[in-house]
C-alpha cells in the first residue's frame, strides 16, 4: 500500500506546516512576480511559487555550500543554459502533475518550471557554446520548445520569461491563461517569503489509494493476529483522511520568529479535521525523537521542551506551524545527511579504483602490495584516490588500510575476505560503519558489528 501512496505521503508530510501568525495576512505578489504564475495549468497537482530574490538572501541559501551543495552550479551543470539562478531569475514556479496508468494506479510526476528572468533571453542565447539542440514545434502554441536533457525542454513564450518542463508536458505549461479558480488548485499562490505552495490530492489518487486498502483488507487474514487489526485499523483512518483531503498550502518565511514555516490541510468536511489533527499532534513527540536516526545519529530519549511543530483544527481546517529555529535545524540535518551520503558513495568509488589496482598488481606479482605507495604509479595514477572525502584532515599514507592478505588466502570464499577498508581518527568516528573493500572486488558499507565481525575473521584465517 505505501508504494501506491508515495504522492499522498510527499503532498501530506512533505509540506511546511502552517499556523499562527494571523494577524500578517500573507499579501499577493505584485508585477512582475504574479506574471509568472500564468504558466500554472489547471491540472497540476503541486506548484511551488519561489521569491527566489528573497530565497538567495536567506539562511538556507548560505546553508548550502557549507555541505557542498551549490543549486546554481547543479542546475547550470545539468541543463547546460546560460541562466544564474542567483543572479537572473526573480521568481520561479515549479508544478508537478501525477499521471496514471490503465488501471489508476500512479505511474509518473511530470514536471513543469517557470522562471521570471530580469534580462532580456533569446532561446539561442541560453544554449551553451558547443552544444546544439533543434526547435520542436508544440501543438497549440507560439514557440517552440528545445531539447536540454532526456526529459526536460525549454522554451521562451517571452523575452524575460523561461519555461522548462517534460516534453509531453510542455503544452500545458504554455496553453495555461493563469491559476485556475476551480479544483485542484484553488487559491491563487502568494509568496510573502521565500516560497509558497499548493497542492491537491487527486481523485484518481484518491481511488488507488481506497482500491489498493480494499485489496489489503480482503487478503489478511485477520484472525490470526491482533497487530494486523491494529494495522488495519490505522490504514483504515488514514485512506478516510486521504479521501477527505482536497487541498494543502502553505509557506515558508525564514526571517518571521518563531512561526517560519506554516501549512494548512483543507478537507472536504469538518468530521476528519480534528481526528487528522489530533494524529499530527501525538506524532510531534515521537518523531522528535526518532528524526534524528534518520540523519545516523542516536534517537532521543525523551522529546524536547520546544515541541517540533504545532498543530489545531479550525472547522474544516488542519493548521500546522514549525519555528524558524526547527526549520533551519531540520535543514540542516538534510543537508548533512546528504553530504554524508555522497562522501560514502565516493569513498567507496576510491575503494573500488584501488580494488581494481590490487588485483591487477596482483596478477603480475603473484603477490599483493605491501602498500599502497607501491602501486604508484604503474597501477594508479592519482593520489587523491586515497583521501576519504568524508574526513576533514587526510592521513600522509591515505586514509585507508590494506589488509596483508595473500593470494593463497584469497582462493577460498574471496567474497568474506577483507581486502581494505576505511579507516577514521579517534576524533572523528564513522557514524554507523565503513566502506570495505573485498578481496572479490565488491565494496559494500557495513555496520561497525559486522565490520569488526568480518574483519576479526579474516585476520583470523591469516593467524593474526
Amino acid at each position: 500500500m505505501m508504494r501506491r501512496t508515495w504522492a499522498l505521503a510527499a503532498l501530506l508530510l512533505g509540506t511546511v506546516p502552517l499556523f499562527g501568525q494571523t494577524d500578517e495576512p500573507a499579501q499577493p505578489v505584485s508585477a512582475p512576480e504574479d506574471s509568472i504564475l500564468a504558466y500554472v495549468p489547471a491540472d497540476a497537482d503541486l506548484a511551488v511559487h519561489l521569491r527566489m530574490d528573497k530565497l538567495v538572501e536567506s539562511n538556507l541559501w548560505k546553508l548550502f555550500p557549507k555541505y557542498g551543495f551549490q543549486p546554481a552550479e547543479k542546475f547550470r551543470e545539468k541543463f547546460h543554459l546560460a541562466i544564474d539562478l542567483e543572479e537572473d531569475v526573480t521568481t520561479a514556479v515549479l508544478v508537478l502533475k501525477i499521471t496514471f496508468a490503465e488501471d489508476g494506479t500512479p505511474e509518473d510526476v511530470l514536471f513543469g518550471a517557470a522562471f521570471a528572468v530580469e534580462r532580456d533571453v533569446q532561446p539561442q542565447s541560453l544554449i551553451e557554446k558547443g552544444r546544439e539542440s533543434r526547435p520542436t514545434e508544440v501543438p497549440g502554441a507560439p514557440v517552440p520548445m528545445y531539447p536540454v536533457a532526456p526529459d526536460i525542454a525549454f522554451a521562451v513564450p517571452d523575452s524575460r520569461t523561461l519555461v522548462m518542463a517534460s516534453p509531453q508536458y510542455m503544452p500545458a505549461m504554455l496553453a495555461a491563461p493563469n491559476l485556475s479558480p476551480v479544483p485542484p488548485i484553488r487559491k491563487p499562490l502568494t509568496a510573502p517569503g521565500e516560497m509558497a505552495l499548493a497542492g491537491c490530492v487527486p481523485d484518481q489518487l484518491k481511488a488507488a489509494i481506497r482500491r489498493e486498502y480494499d485489496f489489503y483488507q480482503t487478503h489478511t487474514q485477520h484472525q490470526t493476529a491482533i497487530e494486523q487489526w491494529l494495522e488495519l485499523a490505522l490504514l483504515y483512518t488514514f485512506v478516510q483522511i486521504a479521501e477527505d483531503t482536497e487541498q494543502v498550502t502553505g509557506s515558508l518565511d525564514l526571517s518571521r520568529e518563531p512561526d517560519a514555516a506554516w501549512a494548512t490541510v483543507s478537507l472536504a468536511s469538518d468530521r476528519t479535521a480534528p481526528l487528522l489533527a489530533a494524529g499530527l499532534a501525538a506524532l510531534a513527540g515521537p518523531l522528535a525523537m526518532n528524526l534524528p536516526q534518520l540523519f545516523g545519529e542516536a534517537s532521543l530519549d525523551e522529546p524536547p521542551e520546544t515541541p517540533l511543530y504545532l498543530t489545531e483544527a479550525a472547522g474544516n481546517e488542519v493548521r500546522m506551524a514549525m519555528s524558524r529555529a526547527n526549520v533551519l535545524r531540520l535543514i540542516e540535518q538534510t543537508l548533512k545527511n546528504a553530504k554524508r551520503e555522497s562522501d560514502r558513495a565516493r569513498s567507496a568509488g576510491n575503494l573500488r579504483i584501488l580494488g581494481i589496482a590490487l588485483r591487477q598488481y596482483a596478477a603480475d606479482h603473484r603477490a599483493y602490495p605491501p602498500n599502497w605507495l607501491v602501486l604508484f604509479p604503474d597501477y594508479l595514477a592519482d593520489r587523491i584516490v586515497l583521501k576519504n572525502p568524508a574526513l576533514d584532515q587526510h592521513a600522509p599514507d591515505g586514509d585507508y588500510v590494506l589488509v596483508p592478505l595473500t593470494p593463497e588466502a584469497v582462493k577460498k570464499e574471496p567474497w568474506a575476505k577483507v581486502l581494505a577498508y576505511e579507516v577514521y581518527p579517534e576524533t572523528q568516528p564513522p557514524a554507523a560503519g565503513a566502506n570495505v573493500l573485498f578481496a572479490d572486488g565488491h565494496v559494500e558499507y557495513v555496520s561497525a558489528d559486522e565490520f569488526h565481525q568480518v574483519l576479526r575473521q579474516t585476520l583470523e584465517r591469516l593467524g593474526r
